[in-house]
């Protein structure tokens, strides 16, 4: 993959909180193998599809690190030489 690409994943998110770190692993695997977990390389490469995806990882980012300003996500998601 080049310098450009992101891993993303696709999955209908289970709020399990109260399952143990490696019994979330497990669940995850399985349900790797049973592809409702997928793993998808997205690169900024100007399509519609792709900026999309990128657009929901920036948000899944702000999110996830409240503190890390949203622009500069935006700047590490959209910069194609990154």
């Amino acid at each position: 993959a080049s310098s450009t690409s992101m891993a993303s994943a696709e999955l209908a998110v289970d709020n399990k909180s109260d399952q143990t770190p490696l019994a979330r692993e497990r669940q995850h695997a399985q349900d790797e193998r049973e592809g409702r977990l997928r793993f998808v390389v997205v690169k900024n490469d100007g399509l519609d599809r792709s900026l999309i995806s990128l657009i929901d990882m920036k948000s899944i980012y702000s999110k996830q690190l409240p503190k890390m300003g949203k622009e500069y996500i935006v700047r590490l998601l959209l910069d194609r030489s990154h």
